[in-house]
């Protein structure tokens, strides 16, 4: 009599976390990117762009490249020369926080929910106007987030590379 009970009880078990389980979400990644994954989120990025460890990087990479993990510890005198960016650098740090400015929207990308913020910052170099902008992505409930930047950009808008970089988080 016990067996049927036990079969029962566990097959309504089964039933309930099938139920509960959320099925795995399917992003459509550009051709020739690799997934890059930390604390329970994956970003898609270019392959031809190298990825770092954040802490033995203290001074940051020029781009374009991926900075992973928390950053490194103590103060550092870097050279200027890193200003000058070659390409995005995208961020995927944690566990401590980052907020340069207050989130500006909340969205869900994926099934994972944001708070995202922007920032420009104008400047002149050699008589011309560029910009450095930043793209902040904060995941509540998480200790991780997203740091966008690029420096010497001709117009005050993030390139759209990152904008399919940041379409292509989700859970790990």
């Amino acid at each position: 009599m016990r067996g049927p009970w036990v079969a029962g009880f566990l097959l309504s078990c089964a039933c309930f976390l099938a139920a509960c389980s959320s099925p795995p979400v399917h992003v459509a990644v550009p051709s020739g990117w690799k997934p890059v994954s930390y604390r329970g989120l994956t970003i898609d990025v270019p392959a031809t762009w190298p990825i770092y460890q954040h802490s033995k990087e203290p001074c940051g990479i020029t781009g374009p490249g991926v900075l992973v993990g928390p950053p490194a510890r103590g103060e550092y005198r870097c050279p200027a020369i890193l200003a000058l960016s070659r390409g995005p650098v995208v961020i995927l740090g944690g566990p401590s926080g980052i907020m340069r400015a207050a989130p500006e929207k909340h969205l869900t990308i994926n099934g994972v929910e944001v708070a995202e913020s922007t920032n420009a910052i104008h400047g002149i170099d050699g008589g011309r106007q560029v910009w450095s902008v930043e793209e902040v992505v904060l995941f509540p409930g998480r200790s991780v987030w997203l740091d966008a930047q690029e420096s010497n950009r001709p117009q005050p808008t993030m390139p759209a590379v990152v904008a399919e970089v940041v379409a292509t988080m989700r859970p790990a």
